[in-house]
């Protein structure tokens, strides 16, 4: 686990880390920490595209709510590298559709409940909008914990932790998924066959299993690191059962870490 926390240092925390924004830098002054996590363009974690080309692309026909653009100005939503203007109500995408539509439906709720702003700040935590991004990316999460929610990445197309960190030769082409049994080893769901167990494929669009790779070569297309021998894959591991456990990650013994090299970029 102490070499794991010097590799994970090494390879994940710059994008993993949760930095904590300096109280002028908050969208919340009061949000102690506050995180901002890094997203990714899908064009270099290489993880399936589906989910985010179907926010970014799917385009749908809002004008069958009769909405003005003066009841959607005044709808807590703010749309963050957006272009200015009037919203094209005929042509929106999933992203922002869903957007104004909770907000709707949140605004209806409390004026009908009678819940003024106070109130409403408080439930809507800190009182910040509904923010929107289009971005063709995901987001990278912090990974206190991450041992306890295979499968793995978006579209839980991984079923382990040691099968991501592994190149996408090395990771299950097909496994059940379903089984409430855990994988200690492995961190990750037992994907033995079992009644009720459904057969997950990652060869199907939405399903696919690569990206997020350490792998020698150039960097991008979905190689993100350097390829990682099994015992610094295991080490890996071991650090992220512990990870910002106070139990135990202090007990670890310092190990020097090699600064992030990002390695060349694929042409």
């Amino acid at each position: 686990a102490s070499l794991g926390r010097a590799l994970y240092k090494e390879n994940c925390a710059h994008c993993h880390d949760a930095r904590p924004k300096p109280v002028d830098k908050r969208f919340a002054a009061e949000r102690d920490p506050e995180w901002r996590m890094k997203v990714t363009p899908t064009s270099f974690v290489g993880t399936d595209p589906t989910t985010a080309d179907n926010i970014a692309d799917h385009r749908f026909d809002l004008t069958r709510l009769g909405w003005t653009q003066d009841e959607l100005d005044r709808l807590d939503v703010q749309l963050y590298g957006a272009s200015s203007g009037p919203l094209d109500l005929a042509s929106l995408s999933s992203a922002k559709g869903l957007a104004y539509i909770t907000a709707y439906v949140e605004e209806r709720a409390y004026r009908d409940a009678g819940i003024g702003e106070t109130e409403r700040a408080e439930f809507d935590g800190f009182g910040l909008p509904i923010g929107v991004q289009e971005l063709r990316g995901y987001k990278a999460r912090p990974l206190d914990g991450i041992w306890a929610t295979p499968p793995f990445l978006h579209n839980g197309s991984v079923p382990t932790l040691f099968q991501l960190l592994s190149p996408v030769a090395e990771r299950q082409k097909q496994f059940w998924v379903g089984s409430r049994e855990y994988d200690p080893q492995h961190l990750g769901i037992r994907t033995e066959r079992f009644d009720g167990g459904f057969l997950l494929n990652t060869a199907i669009t939405g399903n696919s299993n690569r990206g997020h790779e350490f792998r020698a070569g150039c960097r991008g297309n979905g190689v993100i690191g350097r390829a990682l021998a099994p015992h610094e894959r295991w080490a890996l591991v071991e650090y992220l059962k512990v990870l910002g456990d106070p139990r135990f990650e202090p007990r670890l013994e310092e190990l020097p870490a090699r600064p992030h090299n990002p390695g060349p970029r694929c042409p």
